[in-house]
């Protein structure tokens, strides 16, 4: 069990250091969490600040005011939600899109890299597996 708790913080360490990587990619001034709103807007759409409140975990405060940088740096907008005027939904810019698809070449091509010796077989079991670790976590 330790040497699977080892890997596993191993693997959050090099997660950390690829979203760091990542977020320079898209803007040197994004900050990882920063980075994290943006791409569960584009994963999710167009969504309120509360919404991303609710399923990052982060606080409030937080999140506002990544989403005032993501503002100022070109990469969402607001727009009015048609059945409450007193609401607004968050939306990438084209900026944001653009940047976006680069930093998913770039993921494409590191994975490409770091799975390349691995048979098709071999990726589909670790694919399984890891759907069941993360399904076993419990929203922890």
């Amino acid at each position: 069990m330790l040497d699977i708790e080892s890997g596993i913080a191993q693997l959050f360490r090099s997660a950390r250091q690829a979203i760091r990587l990542y977020s320079a990619e898209v803007h040197p001034d994004l900050q990882p969490t920063g980075f994290s709103i943006l791409r569960h807007i584009a994963q999710n759409g167009p969504s309120q600040a509360s919404s991303i409140v609710a399923v990052t975990g982060l606080d409030k405060s937080a999140v506002s005011r990544q989403l005032s940088t993501l503002r100022m740096l070109g990469l969402v907008t607001t727009r009015p939600d048609p059945n409450d005027g007193r609401s607004s939904y968050l939306v990438m810019t084209p900026l944001a899109e653009e940047r976006l698809a680069a930093v998913r070449a770039m993921v494409t091509r590191d994975y490409a890299e770091r799975f390349e010796t691995w048979s098709p077989a071999e990726l589909a079991t670790f694919a399984s597996l890891l759907g069941r670790f993360n399904g076993a976590a419990g929203g922890r």
